[in-house]
């Protein structure tokens, strides 16, 4: 289990969120499933989420990251701006895959005219 507040004070800065995210991958690699403590943090923004949850929903899938990643103790503000990331980056992770396979299939297109 990682505590935030162990490694900051608040969950704000894209900056905050990479170091949590270092720390994350050093528990996923050792062992599958990280458990993210947030008690006594109060104050989120989307870059902090983006950085460390939004970056593995893009990398992976959101499947993956439900299945690996569990946060606690999240506050009515932290729910909201973490769901809003992880929103964002399915999005993201959607409109890519569209347009990957749109290249694709005019690359097939292409090459068999």
């Amino acid at each position: 289990m990682i505590r935030v507040k162990d490694i900051m004070s608040m969950a704000f800065s894209y900056e905050d969120g990479m170091r949590l995210r270092e720390e994350m991958v050093k528990v996923l690699d050792s062992d599958g499933i990280v458990e993210i403590d947030f008690e006594g943090i109060y104050v989120f923004t989307t870059m902090f989420f983006n950085a460390c949850s939004g970056h593995f929903v893009l990398t992976n899938s959101l499947d993956w990251y439900n299945e690996h990643v569990k946060m606690v103790n999240l506050n009515a503000m932290g729910k909201e701006t973490h769901k809003h990331s992880i929103d964002n980056a399915q999005k993201k992770r959607n409109d890519n895959s569209a347009n990957l396979t749109a290249e694709i299939t005019q690359k097939t297109i292409s090459e068999n005219t």
